[in-house]
């Protein structure tokens, strides 16, 4: 059970509402937008955000997920990853990648660029940076455009598996009958 309760969208403020209004029309409300709404001055620009790193960056989207389903273990967030095992799946990540991500350095199912990618996301989250090393691996194939978004997105989806987490949200019911047979059986960690 979520440590607080959800923002009540009918009870906040007009421009709140009328962005969750909005946002109806094209997706559902998430679980994660009803928490931050507690924080009305927070919730539009959290979502904007994570819209623009999903849809509107250079990154292949297939990088984009793999480092977003290693950060939810490396932060121990089942809620991203059950969010985001849908979208990695149709980005190219593969189910036996999703079993291994935890042991990728001793797996021979991720390619090169695949163990660039996923060294330069344990070393961000973990040491605050990638090494010198991994960060020349990293840009002898992404330009600085794909770099930043890298960065960018890995310290994004960092920040919401520890919101997450602080608050306790809850996987959405829906979203467990679809994919609850891929979530991990330990917590992700």
């Amino acid at each position: 059970m979520a440590r607080v309760p959800y923002a009540r969208i009918d009870q906040a403020p007009e421009k709140i509402r009328d962005f969750f209004t909005k946002l109806e029309t094209n997706s559902r409300v998430l679980n994660v937008q009803k928490m931050v709404a507690n924080s009305p001055g927070s919730v539009r620009e959290f979502t904007r955000f994570g819209n623009a790193l999903l849809m509107k960056t250079k990154l292949s989207s297939y990088f984009r997920e793999l480092a977003i389903i290693r950060i939810s273990f490396l932060v121990g967030s089942r809620y991203e990853w059950a969010q985001h095992v849908p979208i990695a799946l149709k980005a190219g990540v593969t189910k036996e990648q999703l079993e291994e991500i935890n042991h990728w350095q001793n797996s021979s199912i991720f390619s090169e660029e695949d163990q660039v990618i996923l060294k330069f996301t344990d070393e961000v989250v973990l040491e605050h940076q990638p090494s010198e090393a991994t960060f020349t691996l990293a840009a002898k194939f992404l330009d600085p455009e794909s770099l930043v978004e890298l960065t960018l997105s890995i310290g994004y989806w960092s920040m919401v598996g520890k919101f997450l987490r602080t608050f306790q949200v809850e996987i959405e019911e829906s979203l467990l009958k679809d994919i609850g047979h891929l979530l991990p059986s330990s917590q992700p960690a």
